[in-house]
């Protein structure tokens, strides 16, 4: 499911907006926001 989910992604020319508690998962998104204390912050 991931890989369609990139598939479509850059075929669309569109924003994904994932989250996920997997941080391999993350790793592998250009870019990662975390959750701190109510706010989000670069990872």
């Amino acid at each position: 499911i991931y890989a369609l989910m990139l598939e479509l992604n850059e075929s669309s020319s569109t924003a994904l907006i994932m989250v996920t508690h997997d941080e391999h998962l993350a790793q592998r998104m250009d870019r990662v926001l975390t959750l701190v204390d109510g706010q989000l912050k670069e990872a």
